[in-house]
């Protein structure tokens, strides 16, 4: 959609685009030069957003963009009198939590009862209540709040997750109270809440104990497209033998660690330090047929098995 809409405007030239970023670092450089930018901004906006509005019909004759449309699909809806209100509504056919109402569902909610059914959530069965309410929310477009009727679930009591304030944040989180088929005990729970290390015996996936070690950190789990960030416990990572490895401070404030060798070749202080700061570099290696070269960057987004590690781009340098 964007390539269509931006057909022929100055952001989509790369000579534009260029001359941006001259202005920007000799505003850089200098910065009372900085309403440059001011002009450059203007002008490019005023000629964009002519074209932008010439090229909007495109959009109904691109084949992708019809493709991508297609895969768009309305909410359903459902219409009828809310008898607490006496007015016309129409809420989703689905609600919010995923469960699909059905028509005698759908009768019952606009005669103000409540309805009871089962949801799959993370692999476990939930019973789930839900009714019609008059309901305010903000408009995202206006900014000002809008009253109507719609969908409110209520859930069933969690009984897996603790909930307490977190000390080291002053806020309260939510974590659940089981790790590795070991129960918290209310001193360990305690501790967590405090920010601090706690160890106990647990079973991993394949039954076998082992002694966990570690504390409650924020973390992030994909479900689809979702991002979803949540509290747990998490053990703590193995020492890395710093007999076998580099640990290093990468340039973006994280923590990484490589072998100390490569390809044969041990890696030097100077080299270490470029590699910190993510700069390629031009390295020596010994082969079976001599010394060759090779430009080696830095990634640590590398994947192996689908799991990252901290590793490097190659290519032979003349």
């Amino acid at each position: 959609m964007i390539a269509c809409l931006a057909k022929d405007t100055y952001l989509s030239s790369g000579k534009i685009t260029k001359r941006l970023q001259d202005i920007l670092n000799e505003i850089k450089a200098d910065p009372t030069k900085q309403d440059m930018v001011y002009s450059v901004a203007e002008k490019t906006i005023e000629h964009d957003k002519a074209v932008m509005i010439e090229n909007a019909p495109l959009l109904n004759q691109d084949a992708q963009v019809k493709e991508l449309a297609g895969d768009l699909k309305a909410i359903e809806r459902f219409s009828g009198v809310f008898t607490q209100t006496n007015e016309t509504v129409n809420p989703p056919v689905t609600i919010f939590d995923g469960h699909t109402t059905t028509e005698v569902e759908q009768q019952e909610a606009l005669e103000g009862k409540q309805i009871t059914y089962s949801i799959e959530k993370f692999g476990k069965e939930e019973q789930h209540t839900a009714y019609l309410a008059e309901q305010t929310y903000k408009s995202k477009k206006t900014g000002k709040e809008i009253t109507r009727v719609g969908w409110k679930v209520e859930f069933p009591e969690d009984t897996d997750h603790v909930k307490g304030i977190y000390k080291p944040l002053a806020k309260e989180i939510k974590f659940k109270k089981e790790y590795g088929q070991h129960a918290f005990s209310e001193e360990e729970i305690t501790s967590l809440l405090a920010g601090e290390e706690i160890s106990f015996e647990a079973t991993d996936k394949q039954g076998k104990s082992f002694t966990a070690t570690g504390k409650l950190i924020e973390q992030e789990l994909k479900e689809g497209r979702r991002k979803i960030r949540f509290w747990g416990f998490r053990v703590n990572p193995k020492p890395v033998d710093t007999n076998v490895y580099v640990v290093i401070t990468y340039k973006d404030g994280k923590e990484y660690h490589f072998k100390k060798t490569y390809r044969g070749h041990r890696w030097t202080p100077e080299e270490i330090k470029k590699i910190a700061a993510g700069k390629k570099q031009i390295v020596a290696f010994n082969g079976r047929k001599g010394t060759y070269r090779m430009e080696i960057k830095p990634n640590p987004n590398k994947k192996y098995n689908g799991r990252k590690y901290f590793g490097f781009d190659e290519k032979f340098a003349k």
